[in-house]
């Protein structure tokens, strides 16, 4: 871009030097540049190369490179159009949103920070129950009773979840509990009012 310019200064071809042009063409549209000064092409290979730089390349990179050429070194800045970018198109997967609430931490925002740290535990409330529930099956008790004990905290208004709970509790001998646990099942889900049943008459 730099030697284009330079050329460029040095002005267009005289009349009756001869005509010159340059075509161009990408994506089913180009133009033609006549009587072009001799650092044009320069000009034009360097704004290709930025487009494809800019559609290409890595978002939050080059809007940071912008902000130091800009000498906008700005941490508030660049956490919020970390932000933004995330919010317009990341996935909302574990790793993701706990890089949302650490950006939100450093934004000094913990409200927003809070809440993507529970979006990110709400995730792995389903896998808890899961092998909460396989323990169970293999008699492991005192494996399963802290997951699935874990899994109702972070995901309390899911019946199957305090289901599998109170399953465990039972086993493990904590009937009082078991039966509270499914209560708040049964509450939820009317689906479960039977299993609350047998556990009531077992506890007596």
């Amino acid at each position: 871009m730099i030697l284009g310019y330079r050329l460029f200064l040095r002005g267009i071809y005289p009349a009756g030097a001869g005509e010159s042009s340059i075509d161009f063409k990408a994506a089913g549209s180009g133009f033609t540049l006549k009587n072009a000064a001799p650092g044009s092409c320069f000009g034009v290979f360097g704004v290709a190369l930025i487009s494809v730089m800019l559609i290409q390349g890595n978002p939050q990179f080059t809007y940071e490179m912008m902000q130091k050429a800009a000498g906008g070194d700005d941490a508030a800045s660049t956490t919020s159009a970390r932000l933004q970018m995330r919010d317009a198109g990341a996935s909302d997967t574990f790793g993701a949103l706990v890089e949302k609430g650490m950006a939100y931490e450093q934004a000094g925002d913990p409200e927003h920070a809070a809440e993507a740290y529970r979006q990110a535990l709400a995730g792995l409330a389903a896998p808890m129950n899961q092998l909460a529930l396989l323990y169970d099956q293999q008699s492991k008790t005192e494996l399963a009773l802290p997951l699935a004990r874990m899994a109702a905290q972070i995901d309390p208004e899911d019946p199957a979840i305090l289901d599998t709970l109170a399953q465990v509790q039972a086993k493990h001998g904590d009937r009082a509990e078991a039966v509270q646990s499914m209560e708040k099942a049964a509450a939820l889900d009317s689906r479960y009012r039977d299993k609350l049943d047998q556990l009531k008459q077992a506890a007596r």
